[in-house]
């Protein structure tokens, strides 16, 4: 059964991959998942996506990787505007709140400081 933290995300992809007019086969394609994994995302039965799995999805779907972390729940809603002090603020808030791992912790800072650059080098464009 899907539970209420997993609803926003599989409403989000679909309706993006919708958006998009992909299909769960097209996006599967485009992330180097399967159509099943995809599908278990959009049912909502899909354990809590890796960080790695996000970042996938985000580039895939052309979006914001972040907007997708937060909808997730691997980063809060409010990350753009609780403006953590610093990286160390936010990294003890996913060791503690979220109870995150530490390699899930890394790749989730180093996803949001890729995301970052890609909208700095847009803006220069």
């Amino acid at each position: 059964m899907a539970t209420t933290e997993a609803r926003p995300l599989a409403d989000f992809v679909r309706e993006l991959r919708e958006a998009r007019k992909l299909s769960q086969a097209d996006l599967a394609r485009a992330t180097g998942l399967s159509r099943t994994y995809i599908k278990t995302i959009e049912d909502g039965q899909a354990k809590e996506p890796s960080a790695r799995t996000l970042g996938l999805l985000a580039r895939a779907l052309e979006t914001d990787l972040v907007e997708l972390m937060s909808v997730s729940g691997a980063v809060p809603d409010d990350y753009h505007r609780a403006r953590f002090e610093s990286d160390r603020d936010l990294t003890m808030y996913l060791r503690r709140r979220r109870n995150l791992s530490e390699q899930s912790v890394t790749t989730i800072m180093r996803l949001i400081r890729l995301s970052e650059l890609e909208t700095e080098r847009a803006s220069l464009d």
